[in-house]
């Protein structure tokens, strides 16, 4: 939650620090509402469930294209995560 900017982190000192750059998952900018997004599927293809791998990027990015790749071959997966990616247009004056 802290890279959304929805929560703080407390310090060493106590004092607490808010995120300065907010961050948004690509995925959920573009599919909000869209349910079984599972990620995690120990090689067996599971979609139901949520999302625990995530691109994130700074507000001031637009993303264009956000997936979940469900590929395989015969049942067979690469990983035990679906691969997540993203396509964004970064700003032209911007330090992020």
């Amino acid at each position: 939650m802290y890279l959304k900017g929805k929560t703080s982190l407390s310090g060493a000192d106590g004092c607490e620090s808010d995120n300065p750059v907010p961050m948004v998952d690509t995925f959920r900018a573009l599919h909000p509402d869209v349910k079984d997004v599972r990620t995690a599927h120990d090689f067996k293809g599971a979609r139901e469930g949520d999302k625990i791998d995530y691109i994130f990027t700074p507000l001031s990015v637009k993303v264009l294209e956000a997936e979940i790749l469900y590929d395989n071959v015969d049942g067979r997966y690469p990983s035990d995560h679906f691969p997540v990616t993203a396509s964004l247009s970064l700003p032209a004056n911007s330090k992020y």
